[in-house]
């Protein structure tokens, strides 16, 4: 079609899926994005004496986004709900007023994701602000298109319609009851006073949504008084669940008389679609806050590696420090691997840490001593909840207490062991601190392993500026000397 975008110039890598498969001899089918338009490609080996030499190529435009965007439009759900559809990777195709926008970023569609079903209903926030409102979305997942076919509509609207339908039943249940009153007074004008009573009760029902409780005649009007009774109950036990929903009390049970009732039955299932979303959304409030913990201790350990490169013992005591307190833990220690002689490798204690003190203790450990020594040849991380007896103890103001819980991540950089830190605590690390830790190990490698090589660099650059410095004052004296021969 000459009157569309050609792609004239455009590369495709060898390393693409497009050409794998066409070279294997298949053909290859997609749908991709250009422009704001959506198509449909295919491309087909192209066999000169019996061997791929290159291949075909046709796209299509997709026309059928705009028929449904123009039904889509035209469609309202309460008073601002809508339509959409937004692809498997989370970008908007058909949307009222963001349609090309790419939602894969949004929690929204990150709790889509988490759901992994064809169709459902879950609660959300949007905007994604701090001002913002909770809102149901109900999707279903279409193969055909590869997309989520979904309609977003306001809480609070839920809620203004409920009370609106509700309210409705009430209006045309009572207009009922009235009308049939006013035939028996048609029919029966002795009984005016009763009717009176019946009417008074049912006008305050319409008014108040309830009324006092009728007596138990023992004639005809005793069913009639029963009805009432048993309407101004209902009305206010469903009054009750209704404003439970709306402070977000879940989880209640209907009482008996409201078994059978298909209001309270509709607002059962509100409740268990509300008390799932609830989870959802705590669930992921909980993970954006590990994110964001882990983030922010990133960030801290980072800053810190970046000081102190020329002062080790400060940097292993910042490090060590920081860490017991930003783990809630108890005590603390940091090894770096000492390998200056080859035959003499071994782990040394550079820094300890418990209870805010400091404290600077020298120690060896060889690699076939001990826990710290376990790590250096195997290189795994040692997670115990039954510590050996008398291995470590924590000193407090309440005396020597041994910990519940130690943990031995090693220092790793390219699977080479270059320390190790050791941290032991009352509490139960989760494994989101131990990955944590793991993380900062890896760091804590890089920065010790350019540490070793600046100060490597350093004595060799002073013993050359020595060996310089002597053979100076070795020429300066025989130049001395023969001056004095002569």
């Amino acid at each position: 079609n000459t009157q569309e975008d050609r792609m004239l110039g455009d590369i495709v890598l060898n390393s693409s899926d497009i050409v794998q498969t066409v070279e294997s001899g298949n053909l290859y089918r997609a749908r991709f994005n250009k422009n704001k338009s959506w198509y449909q490609t295919i491309y087909k080996p192209i066999y000169i004496d019996g061997k791929i030499r290159g291949m075909y190529f046709v796209s299509l435009k997709e026309r059928i986004g705009r028929a449904l965007k123009a039904i889509f439009d035209k469609r309202k759900y309460f008073e601002d709900g809508y339509a959409f559809i937004m692809t498997k990777e989370g970008r908007l195709t058909i949307h009222p007023k963001e349609r090309g926008m790419d939602y894969s970023k949004t929690i929204m569609f990150d709790k889509l994701n988490k759901l992994d079903e064809e169709k459902g209903t879950f609660m959300y926030l949007w905007p994604e602000t701090e001002l913002t409102d909770s809102w149901y979305l109900s999707f279903k997942y279409e193969k055909s298109i590869n997309s989520y076919v979904c309609i977003a509509f306001p809480k609070k609207e839920v809620f203004k319609h409920l009370n609106n339908r509700f309210l409705y039943i009430i209006f045309w249940f009572v207009l009922f009851v009235i009308v049939f009153q006013f035939a028996l007074v048609y029919l029966n004008s002795n009984r005016k006073e009763k009717i009176k009573l019946v009417s008074k009760s049912i006008a305050k029902i319409a008014k108040d949504g309830r009324t006092e409780k009728l007596g138990d005649p023992e004639d005809e009007y005793g069913q009639v008084y029963s009805n009432i009774n048993l309407i101004s109950e209902k009305y206010t036990m469903l009054e009750n669940y209704v404003n439970k929903l709306v402070n977000n009390q879940l989880g209640m049970n209907l009482p008996d008389i409201l078994k059978n009732d298909v209001i309270a039955n509709t607002l059962t299932k509100v409740d268990k679609k509300l008390i799932r979303a609830d989870k959802l959304e705590k669930e992921g409030d909980k993970e954006a806050n590990l994110r964001k913990w882990e983030s922010d201790g990133l960030s801290k350990f980072i800053g810190i590696l970046q000081q102190h490169t020329d002062n080790i013992q400060e940097l292993s005591y910042q490090l060590v420090n920081n860490l017991v307190v930003y783990l809630n833990a108890n005590q603390g220690a940091l090894f770096f691997i000492n390998n200056e002689k080859v035959n003499d490798v071994y782990f040394e204690q550079m820094a300890t840490y418990a209870y805010d003190k400091k404290r600077l203790i020298t120690k060896k450990i060889y690699p076939e001593e001990g826990l710290i020594g376990r790590i250096y040849n195997e290189k795994k991380t040692i997670y115990l909840s039954e510590i050996p007896k008398n291995y470590i103890k924590i000193t407090s103001g309440l005396g020597e207490l041994e910990p519940n819980y130690l943990l031995i991540v090693p220092l790793l950089l390219n699977m080479e062991v270059y320390g190790a830190l050791e941290i032991a605590s009352f509490n139960k690390f989760e494994d989101y601190q131990i990955e944590f830790i793991e993380k900062i190990g890896e760091n804590i490698a890089s920065t010790i392993n350019n540490v070793q090589i600046n100060t490597r660099t350093r004595k060799l650059l002073e013993q050359s500026q020595d060996q310089k410095d002597q053979k100076t004052i070795v020429q300066s004296k025989e130049v001395e000397s023969k001056s004095a021969r002569r």
